[in-house]
């Protein structure tokens, strides 16, 4: 019976032991029973076993990476005890083990301590015992062992940079040393005192190299590393070397110098002064941070003048101001590499002035266009112009001191509110930039001239706007940035221009034909339509498909009817580019674009877009005055996601009376197969336009009154019926 309880509590004792180990960094909790089973009370407890014997390390053994790497802490080991299972082991820095650093259970006569964090250079004790079987036995003797890992030979060996070097730039890695035994990271030291007693840069790192991330200033330096073991104790420092930090001095370190690029200096054979503010452009430098832009203004190339030197830093090897330089004036520049505190030298001092000489490249009303009825002035746009100056004139030149005017707008583009362009035939424009900054005038246009014509009839073009090819400027500023930059490339083949009325206020004609042509002489037209409306788009009757790589001209005449002749001269010829790869991002579900549901319309049909639909190759649009859409007044198959009826829903000068509100709908179609359903229908309004009778006597009727509505289903439709109508060509005086 006592056997068995003796048995039960030794086997509880030593779980308990086991989980009361010391922690690590000396947080730990240390577990302690004492049983006694005394049989009498007054006996000394009787042990089965002896104690184990101590055989390494030896008693007074220095433990160092040499016998026992790679920290100097040994592996313990005893002789077994016949019968013996389980032993314990203490470790202490404390002969007298009174709070023992580690303590464990091990079935094994051997043990390596694994927390290499518990164990700091100095003297330790070890001893060991049988646990179990129960009673198990005493200690065994203390043995006693130094360990020793911060050594002579665990002291890094510096291998660069060597003692007494001079450094330009740390090139990578510029501090290395040979690996030490043991070591888990290792510790740079660099400062400017030889005792390392101020100023101390300190970096850690894994590896047996490092390259800082900042440099210091030019000047006299020390270096030193120190390992650290994984349990982050301390080894011996390296012997310390010197080096001294020359970073970009001159002739010796020419190569951290930066070297100027551009723009050119004025005293170089391949000058050319630059159109623009320039960009500065230098070469990189090793191991640079960032960069010093000086430039200035003093007629000496002084950079010290207060008001005339402006200082920039940028990480790039370019740089743009931020605002324009004036004309014709001298810039001095210079640069300089940075890193950390450290700077190089400064590059040679180039100089330049900018001349910006670009001419606006005119486009509307084009040259010597005879056929002129309300004048829009436009031009290709000049970078870094703030503004414009326009001048017309009744002869050939500038300033006019003849008939004419001149003007200023900050646009590409200028209309007259009112001229009396009768006061002359032919007429002379051209147009000067103005600088943004300095309002310096820039070079003027070529000249430009036209005939103006108030009874013409040629159609007036509005869209798509005359095209150029944005920032087509010679090398090196082919893709400098206009203002404003505009890319007149449309995404579809869609084209308007505006009514004409006569000088007695009727239409000009029933109908126009549009011409498009890759050639601005249309001798092989690539497309044309004839329409009753102000806009065309191709349709699979018409159909039209433009390139990309290529620019068409496009012209529309007054016809005497669908099919007809021309019954005035062309417009004017117009260029434009088509990318249809430019369309909006095609959805799930048609989606209706314009016109606006609900918009409102005087005369006029107006073009009927949409987003594109994925999956559709084609598309079908309906067009009714039937919300259900039983009866059509247009329907059309068209490849675009866009669509201009041929013929008017409703002008009075056509005689179709159909005002009104109109519905109109879009399906996807793959081929023959309908992709989705058709959209929801969206309505417009098409309104008569108020109009004066040209000729008109009192108290006459007859041909001397307008028709403005009509309503053939009066009887039957009782939907949008008149109430009231009021009709009147004078507020006063009524017929």
């Amino acid at each position: 019976m006592i056997g068995q309880t003796f048995d039960y509590l030794f086997t509880a004792v030593r779980r308990f032991i086991r989980t009361g180990r010391k922690g690590l960094f000396g947080a730990g909790i240390t577990a302690v029973m004492i049983i006694n089973l005394l049989s009498p009370l007054s006996q000394a407890p009787v042990f089965a076993l002896g104690a184990p014997t101590p055989l390494s390390p030896a008693y007074g053994t220095t433990t160092t990476v040499n016998n026992y790497p790679p920290l100097g802490i040994p592996e313990l080991t005893w002789s077994p005890v016949s019968g013996a299972t389980w032993y314990f082991l203490q470790i202490d820095n404390d002969p007298g083990f009174g709070s023992p650093v580690l303590q464990i259970s091990t079935s094994n006569t051997a043990y390596t301590p694994l927390a290499a964090v518990l164990f700091p250079d100095g003297d330790w004790y070890w001893r060991v015992k049988v646990e179990y079987p129960a009673p198990g036995s005493t200690y065994s003797t203390e043995v006693k062992f130094i360990k020793q890992w911060a050594t002579d030979d665990t002291k890094p060996v510096a291998t660069f940079p060597i003692d007494g070097a001079e450094l330009d730039f740390f090139t990578s890695p510029v501090f290395s040393w040979q690996p030490v035994t043991g070591a888990a990271r290792y510790q740079l030291q660099i400062s400017p005192s030889s005792d390392f007693g101020s100023g101390v840069l300190t970096y850690n790192t894994l590896t047996t190299s490092f390259q800082p991330q900042w440099k210091p200033a030019n000047g006299q330096y020390y270096w030193r590393v120190i390992p650290f073991n994984a349990g982050e104790f301390e080894g011996k420092p390296s012997t310390t070397r010197s080096f001294s930090m020359k970073y970009g001095v001159q002739p010796t370190y020419s190569i951290e110098v930066p070297t100027l690029l551009e723009p050119l200096d004025k005293y170089d054979p391949g000058y050319v002064p630059p159109t623009f503010t320039p960009a500065f452009h230098w070469t990189a430098v090793p191991g640079a941070q960032y960069y010093r832009l000086e430039y200035t203004t003093d007629p000496t190339c002084n950079f010290g003048v207060a008001g005339y030197t402006w200082s920039y830093d940028t990480y790039n090897t370019s740089f743009t101001p931020l605002s324009a330089f004036p004309n014709d004036q001298n810039y001095c520049w210079h640069v300089r590499a940075q890193s950390g505190t450290s700077v190089s030298d400064w590059s040679d001092t180039w100089e330049f002035q900018k001349q910006w000489y670009i001419q606006p490249k005119l486009l509307t009303p084009t040259n010597n266009y005879q056929h002129t009825k309300i004048p829009y002035f436009s031009w290709k746009p000049v970078p870094a112009a703030g503004y414009y100056k326009i001048e017309i004139c009744n002869v050939n030149s500038f300033p006019c001191m003849s008939q004419g005017f001149t003007d200023y707008t900050v646009n590409p583009y200028f209309t007259k509110a009112y001229w009396l362009w009768s006061l002359s035939t032919i007429w002379y424009w051209r147009v000067t930039p103005y600088h943004e900054n300095d309002n310096t005038a820039g070079y003027p246009s070529t000249t430009f001239s036209y005939i103006d014509n108030y009874e013409s009839l040629e159609p007036i073009q509005i869209y798509p706007q005359y095209y150029y090819l944005p920032n087509n400027y010679p090398t090196p500023y082919e893709d400098a940035a206009m203002n404003p930059y505009e890319d007149r490339t449309v995404s579809l083949p869609i084209f308007m221009w505006q009514r004409i009325i006569t000088t007695l206020g009727q239409e000009a004609g029933p109908a126009y034909r549009i011409q498009v042509d890759d050639n601005p002489l249309f001798n092989s037209i690539n497309w044309t339509f004839d329409t009753e409306n102000l806009n065309a788009t191709p349709s699979s009757t018409s159909p039209f498909t433009p390139l990309s790589n290529l620019e068409y001209s496009w012209r529309v005449c007054t016809l005497s009817a669908i099919s007809g002749t021309c019954i005035s001269d062309w417009s004017q010829v117009w260029k434009t580019h088509i990318d249809t790869s430019l369309v909006l991002t095609s959805t799930e579900s048609i989606t209706l674009l314009r016109p606006p549901n609900a918009n409102e319309f005087m005369e006029t049909t107006p073009v009927f877009e949409w987003w594109p639909l994925e999956g559709a190759t084609s598309y079908e649009i309906q067009i009714s005055q039937d919300p259900t859409f039983a009866t059509y007044a247009d329907s059309a198959a068209v490849t675009y996601p866009a669509y201009s009826p041929q013929y008017a829903l409703a002008n009075r000068y056509l005689e179709k009376f159909n005002y009104g509100t109109y519905y109109w709908r879009v399906r996807g179609m793959n081929g023959a197969t309908p992709v989705g359903s058709w959209s929801a229908p969206w309505r417009f309004q098409l309104a008569a336009q108020t109009q004066w009778q040209p000729s008109r006597s009192i108290g006459s009727h007859g041909t001397d009154q307008y028709q403005i509505a009509n309503d053939l289903d009066d009887i039957s439709d009782n939907t949008y019926e008149v109430t009231k109508l009021y009709a009147a060509q004078d507020k006063d005086d009524w017929y």
